[in-house]
């Protein structure tokens, strides 16, 4: 099954590339490099690794990452889609964006520990401020229960 990537990275390279074509040729430029986002990925895994006492302890910081790390990533998406289609005032949505940071990191903190709750009672809540989107965790809750490891690390790296 092919996701697109080799026909994007064997277009005949244009001065009139589009945005996704720019991202990907900036994407494939890293490749070999520590900035390339897998090797960051790996990186970062090291470091939760060494800090983690246990595989206990290890497993629930992949979660907590990957459910701060999604919600953080929505957030960026939704500024995209907006720049997107409010090119005219794109710098005074970027400079919001930045001056809002502080609270978007507190909201997106309190997000995560809803949803960790939610992932770790099994699926259960009995209710709090991001019942709405648990949903969007929901498929976290049996690899959860069954402490599969590889099946966070994989998440994780992908992420």
């Amino acid at each position: 099954m092919s996701f697109g990537l080799p026909l994007l990275s064997s277009r005949k390279k244009s001065s009139n590339n589009g945005p996704l074509e720019n991202f990907m040729e900036y994407f494939h430029s890293l490749e070999g490099t520590e900035d390339f986002p897998l090797n960051l990925s790996v990186a970062s895994l090291n470091e939760l690794e060494d800090s983690a006492e246990n595989e206990e302890e290890l497993i629930f910081y992949l979660l907590e990452d990957i459910i701060f790390t999604s919600l953080y990533a929505t957030f960026y998406e939704e500024l995209f889609l907006a720049l997107r289609d409010n090119g005219p005032v794109a710098i005074s949505l970027i400079e919001e964006f930045s001056h809002t940071s502080e609270e978007r990191d507190q909201k997106i903190a309190l997000q995560t520990e809803d949803h960790l709750n939610f992932v770790q009672r099994g699926g259960i809540c009995e209710g709090c401020q991001s019942c709405e989107n648990h949903n969007d965790v929901f498929d976290l809750v049996e690899p959860w229960e069954n402490r599969n490891f590889d099946f966070f690390v994989a998440l994780y790296l992908g992420m």
